[in-house]
């Protein structure tokens, strides 16, 4: 059980640490953000610092899978999908790369993720029962069997996972902030007894450190700004984890509530006004746009979004399959309301 504490500890000085290095060092480098893109007035800042992250991230990864002097074809699956979305994610912040192209991309690191072994084989029905995922199965050994249904599944929430945190990053720290206690939530739950897996708790802590101590540099005047580097690799990780824990897609949903139900907002309203679901507007639809052009600033902000988030977290950790579905209701109620009262002029 020391690794439990241990690893969090040292990744969370490695984090500060390598942070910090990268806000004296990445400006000399000219490795700076485009306030200009977004129509903003400021001085550019370091950035992007999630290649600091994503490389701590894989990291720690490779050194979990590798512990006992070998990786099996699951762990390799997810290093590679955590190196491809990390790179991809690092061209798109320095260059720019179309979303369709990204969108494609995430699909086949997700696709290549399920078939190497992380898989939601089922979900609990909230009224009772499983419903079954593993049907329409293709017959494979490389690939163990694997079935249409929970391969559609399995990728449709890794990318949703990707998306969400990424697009919740309109707020310096928003995105590192919901990554910090979405992995804690999944530690402590993965350490309990309803499931007892130490090294997935141990992963999940390492990961909330690191993303904690990328928070610490991402606040202040001149801050870090992490990128899509950083929160897709966060969000690919999230769901990874909550996959890999058998399937926990309701904790998942309420660990990660605040992000998802903003990101599915925000699509339904761009699809019904005709728009691309890729590309946002000059103006901004998520909630923290809204609740700027309200007049609130980014710390108001950041305290709203660590209520909710650690308010329906927390009670992932106590409520059985129907409390879960209530409190996903609840949270969508919750968040649509905080959407149509933003938008009220």
């Amino acid at each position: 059980m020391t690794q439990v504490y241990l690893l969090p500890a040292i990744a969370l000085a490695l984090s500060l640490t390598l942070h910090g290095i990268a806000r004296n060092t990445f400006p000399r480098w000219g490795l700076l953000d485009f306030p200009e893109r977004y129509g903003l007035r400021r001085v550019r800042l370091p950035y992007p610092t999630g290649v600091v992250t994503s490389s701590l991230l894989l990291a720690f990864v490779l050194g979990m899978a590798l512990r006992g002097g070998k990786a099996n074809l699951q762990d390799a699956g997810i290093a590679f999908g955590v190196a491809l979305i990390a790179l991809v994610s690092a061209a798109d912040d320095l260059k720019r790369v179309s979303p369709y192209l990204r969108f494609v991309l995430q699909c086949t690191i997700a696709l290549v993720i399920f078939l190497t072994g992380t898989r939601i084989f089922s979900i609990t029905n909230p009224l009772g029962g499983v419903l079954p995922l593993d049907t329409y199965v293709i017959q494979s050994q490389v690939w163990s069997n694997p079935s249409v249904i929970g391969a559609l599944f399995t990728i449709a929430w890794l990318v949703l996972t990707c998306n969400a945190l990424n697009w919740f990053d309109g707020v310096r720290g928003q995105s590192s902030l919901s990554a910090v206690l979405a992995f804690i939530v999944l530690g402590v739950l993965s350490l309990s007894d309803r499931v007892g897996d130490t090294h997935l708790g141990t992963l999940a802590l390492t990961f909330a450190a690191i993303a904690l101590g990328s928070l610490a540099w991402e606040r202040g005047k001149l801050p870090n700004v992490i990128g899509d580097s950083g929160t897709m690799t966060y969000g690919l990780l999230l769901g990874i984890l909550t996959t890999y824990a058998g399937g926990k897609v309701a904790t998942g949903f309420l660990v990660l509530g605040a992000p998802i139900v903003d990101a599915m907002i925000v699509t339904v309203r761009r699809i019904v006004r005709g728009r691309s679901p890729f590309k946002g507007s000059a103006q901004g639809d998520h909630l923290h746009h809204l609740l700027l052009e309200r007049g609130w600033n980014d710390t108001q902000i950041l305290v709203l979004m660590g209520v909710i988030g650690s308010a329906f977290g927390v009670t992932a950790l106590f409520l059985t399959t129907a409390g879960k579905a209530i409190a996903v209701v609840c949270l969508m109620l919750v968040m649509i309301a905080l959407h149509w009262w933003a938008r009220r002029k």
